[in-house]
């Protein structure tokens, strides 16, 4: 289970993603320690149409403008937990996720960390692509956000949250806290 004392918020940035949202929150409630996380949805689609498809009650809804960086902030404004996951709408977490961030986060040292990234295809391609993302990961403890970043809420907002930028505003934060933290980020597996 996880550590009581570090509670979670799952902040999910989604853009028309009423297809697989469902079951995206129902993958984390399943999980040990989900049905108590706090799971934040962010939808940068003016429409709403995500949003509005979310069956889970106790999921908070917010709009934002879009862009994975905005409204990953909006959403981490708003949380209350200790520790703030960041998970795309089509990335599964693996089995024992919380219990992981927890063992992380027990270390004082550790800023946050990532999952292993896995992809769901036998195709050989795949794997060669798992594989490099993964040790590229473990050497640089730069993580991307489809792995699954999780950090510290008070890291983060120290830092000034994710920049408003196109693309790749997960590598930048990854890099920012590794800079500050002198590296002190962990990495989970799946």
């Amino acid at each position: 289970m996880t550590n009581r004392e570090d509670r979670i918020s799952v902040i999910i940035p989604v853009f028309c993603e009423q297809a697989v949202i469902n079951e995206t929150i129902g993958a984390v409630r399943r999980l040990p320690g989900g049905a108590a996380a706090e799971i934040i949805a962010v939808d940068g689609d003016a429409e709403g149409e995500t949003l509005a498809a979310i069956r889970d009650p106790a999921v908070r809804k917010v709009s934002s403008p879009k862009g994975r960086g905005v409204q990953q902030n909006r959403g981490a404004a708003i949380a209350a937990g200790d520790v703030l996951l960041f998970l795309h709408a089509d990335t599964s977490l693996p089995p024992a996720a919380f219990d992981r961030i927890a063992d992380a986060m027990r270390d004082e040292g550790c800023a946050g960390g990532a999952f292993d990234l896995r992809i769901d295809s036998r195709r050989t391609a795949f794997r060669i692509i798992e594989t490099v993302a993964n040790l590229r990961s473990r050497w640089t403890r730069i993580p991307y956000g489809d792995q699954a970043i999780f950090l510290r809420a008070s890291c983060f907002r120290n830092l000034g949250g994710f920049r408003e930028m196109p693309i790749m505003e997960d590598v930048d934060l990854m890099r920012r806290i590794k800079g500050k933290a002198g590296g002190s980020s962990s990495s989970g597996s799946r």
